[in-house]
């Protein structure tokens, strides 16, 4: 099993000579596409760690997006708009069930020009005026493959204006800065247990690593994870699991090994309450899906 985690870069080639898709929309300047990811999926959809110089837009409109970063995880939900900026380090989580999302790519050039790259680089974060900035994604969208002098303009206006909300989200701070700081925390907390998942992680450990009781870090999930530690560390690991189960001929107690688990019984034991059914009943049923 490939266990590299440098980032693959996307090279600006694979947005050149695009053509329009059944679910893509390309302007006439190849400056922007406009894409949708729609399904009822029966498990999470990972796209693994990667990275581009197109900016690039998740508006979710049903289900549930994560996306992480070298130094957060947002977890977009039905309503909210995430850009992910220019050359930032990101892996993207579709979680299982009915989801529709709206994806909108911006070539690196728009940037240059509007001289806005280096705000718009090497970050993520969610967009604060996102009425606004729905209306104008639809005139973006609407204009987009309209060739009229009139939809070129109005296609343009609509993308220098997605821009400006960008920005205004980027240098929003100040008066909510105290929300800002816990999630800060617990997304520092989230991601040391991505990186560190394989090691025996506790909620002692943790919270004698981040410098925090583990009263206060067991009260940071509960209120804004809506479960306990053990949970959300359990599902990392299994969804870790399942992810090697489907891709590799490991055993099982070798995959438990690797996901952090000290016995096969209890990975196996932790993977039944959290999919409903055994590690090996998931391996082969995976590949009878698979062999159809």
């Amino acid at each position: 099993m490939n266990t590299d985690r440098t980032p693959k870069f996307i090279h600006d080639e694979e947005y050149q000579n695009l053509k329009p898709l059944e679910i893509s929309l390309v302007d006439a300047q190849n400056v922007t596409m406009f894409m949708h990811l729609e399904g009822n999926f029966p498990h999470n959809n990972i796209v693994e760690l990667h990275w581009h110089e197109w900016i690039e837009v998740l508006y979710v409109l049903k289900g549930k997006s994560t996306v992480y970063t070298d130094e957060k995880m947002f977890e977009v939900e039905a309503g909210q708009i995430l850009v992910i900026g220019s050359s930032t380090p990101h892996k993207i989580v579709v979680s299982h069930g009915a989801h529709y999302t709206q994806c909108l790519h911006i070539n690196p050039s728009v940037l240059i020009e509007n001289q806005c790259l280096e705000p718009l680089s090497g970050n993520a974060f969610l967009i604060r005026d996102k009425q606004a900035f729905t209306i104008e994604l639809a005139r973006l969208v609407e204009n987009i493959s309209k060739r009229t002098v009139q939809s070129q303009l109005r296609f343009k206006g609509a993308l220098l204006s997605l821009l400006a909300l960008m920005l205004d989200s980027i240098n929003y701070s100040e008066d909510v800065e105290s929300k800002v700081e816990v999630h800060d925390v617990l997304d520092q907390i989230c991601n040391h247990i991505l990186l560190n998942y394989r090691s025996p992680l506790s909620l002692g450990k943790i919270s004698h690593f981040f410098g925090y009781t583990p009263q206060h870090v067991a009260y940071l999930f509960k209120k804004y994870k809506n479960q306990t530690f053990n949970d959300y560390l359990n599902s990392i690991r299994i969804r870790k699991a399942m992810y090697s189960l489907e891709q590799s001929n490991q055993r099982i107690i070798d995959v438990a090994f690797e996901c952090g688990y000290s016995s096969e019984h209890t990975f196996i034991r932790n993977f039944k309450k959290v999919t409903g059914i055994t590690p090996l009943k998931y391996r082969l049923d995976m590949k009878e899906k698979g062999s159809l």
